[in-house]
């Protein structure tokens, strides 16, 4: 029996693996930037001018809707971000009407929060694929509608610049 395991031991050593040499491997990928797009949308057109002196843009209603803003982030590092709205009055032939712009969640047209003119909104987008987006909206101030009560008639327009900067 001894010698049986002796015999067994010293045949699995001639057997037995010896490593000659070794190497690594690494494994290299990436994942191409995506794109950042910052977009503004016009939903109120030149021909659907809004009644300024109806209740649809009463300093007590929820505004109308002018447009939108949508933010999309694709194979990004989070990052912070700010909008800035810059507006005047809106301006006829001869006269000024107040107003306030009101911005609201993204699909909604209730609960808008007033915004003044160089007014910031502000968010993070997380890393990876993100999206973001406000709808916008004005109504009269008090001033606005006592200004719009007097106006002659004609058409009234103003201009939002909607800017996107990084924090």
């Amino acid at each position: 029996m001894i010698v049986l395991a002796l015999i067994l031991l010293v045949s699995s050593s001639a057997f037995a693996l010896t490593t000659v040499g070794d190497g690594d491997l690494t494994v290299y990928g990436k994942i191409l930037p995506g794109e950042t797009q910052f977009q503004v949308v016009q939903d109120q057109l030149v021909t659907e001018r809004v009644d300024l002196l109806s209740s649809a843009v009463s300093p007590t209603s929820d505004g109308y809707i002018i447009g939108s803003w949508v933010f999309t982030a694709v194979n990004q590092l989070s990052k912070d971000y700010t909008v800035t709205y810059e507006y005047d009055g809106l301006l006829g032939a001869s006269n000024t009407i107040e107003y306030e712009l009101l911005e609201y969640a993204e699909g909604a047209s209730t609960g808008g929060t007033v915004l003044a003119t160089s007014d910031t909104t502000e968010f993070t987008s997380t890393a990876g694929n993100y999206d973001d987006g406000r709808n916008l909206g004005f109504r009269l101030t008090a001033a606005g509608v006592t200004s719009a009560t007097g106006a002659p008639s004609g058409n009234y327009e103003d201009t939002i610049t909607i800017t996107l900067t990084t924090i």
